[in-house]
């Protein structure tokens, strides 16, 4: 339609939501049906038109001639069973005018980390359905021919880890200890202690248990022990939880001082594989940096000498694409942990945004972003800020460091409440 025109129907008496059948109002008009005017069902069958249809939920569709999807502004709109009267969508002309039900609503839109272009890789590179999540394991119906293909994934980072460290040993190290006159001895093994150390953490973080409440947990041990709001508020029976600790499906036990699960290790991230996880991707980041900065010297001396063969750029080249893809996907991961490190702050509160702020908004300066209605939260959504008075775990970059690196995490008192 051009600007400016008015549709056909333009003028005519809007269509009744007082009929007491949902469907009158939403489902397929008949020509004489309730919730249609005669004079429009008149002009409709007069001018050949398919009588328009309704969607109350998660389409805008314009009634009459206009039987396909048009393109209005983002409108909420939510289910909640069955539509009532009141629960209507009343078309007039080109302007869509929405009811909204009063019922708590979870907010789609979350903040979401820059992993991965801003997502922790494993949150944005594959379906929940197929790969799970924090909260729900992977449904059947999304198995590869009934088989869960989760262990792929740490397969597949642990085989290319150890298959190019391999080949980085064998080919790059002695060409670079003959290009540059160095130990043989000595360059395999710093880069092979490297390659051990990133292997080691991975295999940990995969099959450890990340820090399960003990069974015997006493509720008067510690002095924050609360509920956490992660946690089924509705079961009763349930013990509380301490601070910081979260119900993954994975296990039967909280999880204390949960960060997050990695579905590149199949496994939830806590009190007792965080430090191994940043080990890791410190590890691959260093991996992925020394052996491009190798590869394009080799390949910058190979192209001067003049004097190689076509399967030495074959593996030089190789390498640097594994190289720039490794940093690519580590690069950051590693830059977000090291925010949260410094910080204090937990990947579970970042993505909640628990200590996250609006600067200026209508209800002030300052509003936790958890405050903001739903449109305000999406269009503040690149403006949030980091807010450390919200963090009481937040003690300065120092403290927060040393508290990562040297609290003693397998006391068996230790509830990661720190």
């Amino acid at each position: 339609m051009l600007q400016g025109q008015h549709p056909p129907t333009a003028g005519l008496r809007p269509l009744s939501l007082a009929s007491s059948s949902p469907t009158a109002s939403f489902g397929h008009l008949a020509a004489q049906g309730p919730g249609v005017y005669p004079n429009q069902a008149s002009f409709m069958m007069e001018a050949g038109l398919a009588p328009g249809y309704y969607s109350p939920v998660q389409q805008h569709l314009v009634p009459g001639p206009y039987h396909s999807p048009q393109s209005f502004a983002p409108v909420p709109t939510y289910q909640v069973g069955a539509f009532d009267q009141a629960q209507g969508q009343a078309y007039i002309g080109r302007e869509v005018r929405t009811q909204v039900v009063d019922v708590p609503v979870t907010r789609v839109a979350q903040r979401r980390d820059e992993m991965c272009q801003e997502d922790f890789i494993e949150d944005q590179c594959l379906d929940d359905d197929q790969c799970g999540q924090e909260n729900a394991k992977p449904k059947p119906e999304h198995l590869w021919w009934g088989i869960d293909m989760r262990p792929v994934l740490p397969m597949a980072l642990g085989a290319s880890t150890l298959a190019f460290g391999l080949l980085f040993l064998l080919f790059q190290v002695p060409l670079l200890a003959w290009m540059f006159q160095l130990s043989q001895l000595h360059l395999s093994s710093y880069f092979a202690t490297l390659w051990l150390i990133t292997l080691g953490c991975m295999v940990y973080c995969a099959l450890c248990d990340p820090g399960q409440i003990r069974k015997d947990l006493n509720a008067s041990q510690g002095q924050g022990l609360i509920r956490d709001h992660s946690f089924d508020s509705h079961n009763v029976s349930e013990p509380p939880m301490p601070k910081r600790a979260h119900k993954t499906w994975q296990y039967q036990r909280p999880v204390r001082r949960y960060d997050h699960y990695c579905r590149w290790l199949t496994n939830g991230i806590g009190l007792m594989n965080h430090r191994e996880f940043f080990v890791m991707v410190t590890g691959l980041v260093l991996i992925g940096v020394l052996g491009g900065f190798a590869d394009a010297v080799i390949a910058v001396n190979m192209w001067l000498l003049e004097k190689t063969f076509w399967i030495d750029w074959v593996l030089v080249v190789a390498h640097l694409l594994y190289s720039v893809l490794l940093l690519c996907l580590v690069g950051p991961i590693f830059r977000i942990h090291a925010g949260l490190v410094m910080r204090n702050e937990l990947a579970s509160e970042w993505k909640r945004n628990d200590h996250y702020v609006a600067s200026r908004s209508t209800k002030g300066e300052n509003v936790p972003v958890n405050d903001l209605s739903d449109d305000e939260f999406n269009t503040l959504f690149e403006n949030f800020k980091y807010d450390a008075e919200k963090n009481s775990f937040d003690n300065g970059l120092v403290a927060n460091c040393l508290a990562f690196w040297w609290t003693a995490r397998w006391h068996p008192e230790q509830l990661g409440e720190f």
